[in-house]
């Protein structure tokens, strides 16, 4: 096996990652070549690839900020016996590199093969695995397979009346279909960010959302569904990924519309779309019951519980702590960024 940590990637090698992407149809789309080109380009990224006998079978997005890195939900592989040795290698290169910390997500379920391979790597490597609840990923995944009316069974009674009532004031769901829409959707992303009081995940959302609809629109990988005032106004949309049999949800904004439950409407209309494109999955992305409801992350996963479906866990994450006074002076680095944007 001939392993590659690249920083830059030539035309072929991008199609190579592309088509191996396209092959392996558990890949998520947090390590796919164009989507992580859009939204993590405000971060140093490295691009991890094994070949066996000339064939590419691995591809790691690896992001790279300040002594640290972390692989979400990858690497991508043809065969998961192939991990515990890339794993290693990566663990490796940053070792040498004098990195603080490795982060790695692995991209499978939790259960025997997971389990197999991550005691493989916490013996080879000394990873510490995060087993506590509420730090592992959990996501919802809705069986597209049955009638609209058998998925609308499983939707709770209070996102149907607030659906129903949407409808009473005329505010409706369709794809985003210009560039012009996408832009605003970037505009209200930014604003709910800035009116939470958060930081925003990347620089420019006007941007992100603009490229990512033309990604979409260009290549069919995906859509963005709004949810429309009386007036044709945006006040909300949300973007989906369609990778293999699924359709993901990435991401969403929506304006302060009083008390209205705007997003409900265009996620069950991206829903609907994404039966009828004939895929058999709608992955509502990231859940989690164990913390508390009245959080900003517990609302958001008891607003995602409100449309059904069933909880799948990923493998749980893990840590490999390579360089103690590296990990401390980026710890110290966070507390004084933190201290400056205050």
């Amino acid at each position: 096996m001939e392993y590659k940590f690249l920083y830059e990637l030539t035309g072929r090698q991008e199609q190579k990652i592309e088509n191996l992407f396209d092959e392996v149809n558990s890949a998520y789309i947090y390590q796919h070549p164009h989507w992580t080109s859009i939204f993590q380009s405000n971060h140093h990224p490295c691009y991890f690839l094994g070949y066996d006998a000339g064939k590419l079978v691995i591809y790691a997005f690896i992001v790279e900020h300040h002594h640290t890195a972390q692989i979400q939900f990858g690497p991508v592989v043809t065969d998961s016996s192939l991990i515990a040795d890339c794993v290693t290698a990566i663990r490796n290169y940053y070792n040498e590199k004098k990195f603080g910390q490795l982060t790695i997500q692995l991209g499978l379920h939790e259960g025997d093969v997971s389990r197999a391979i991550q005691k493989q790597i916490a013996q080879e490597c000394k990873a510490v695995i995060k087993k506590n609840n509420r730090e592992i990923y959990f996501s919802l995944r809705i069986d597209l397979t049955r009638s609209i009316e058998e998925i609308e069974l499983d939707v709770s009674e209070s996102t149907l009346r607030a659906i129903k009532r949407t409808v009473r004031h005329k505010i409706y769901a369709q794809q985003i279909s210009s560039h012009e829409e996408a832009n605003q959707l970037g505009v209200i992303h930014e604003f709910m960010y800035r009116r939470r009081k958060s930081r925003l995940p990347f620089r420019h959302p006007k941007q992100v959302f603009t490229k990512a609809y033309k990604y979409l629109q260009e290549t069919g990988n995906g859509m963005m569904v709004g949810s429309f005032g009386r007036s044709g106004n945006l006040h909300g949309g949300i973007v989906i990924h369609f990778h293999g049999d699924t359709a993901y949800y990435r991401l969403g904004a929506s304006k302060a519309y009083g008390k209205m439950p705007v997003l409900h409407p265009a996620f069950m209309e991206a829903i609907k779309i994404s039966r009828e494109k004939g895929f058999k999955i709608f992955d509502l992305g990231w859940y989690n019951p164990y913390i508390k409801e009245n959080s900003s992350l517990g609302r958001i996963s008891h607003f995602k519980k409100g449309f059904g479906g069933q909880m799948v866990a990923w493998a749980p994450r893990m840590e490999f702590k390579l360089n103690l006074w590296k990990m401390a002076l980026t710890s110290a680095n966070k507390v004084l960024n933190s201290l400056f944007r205050n």
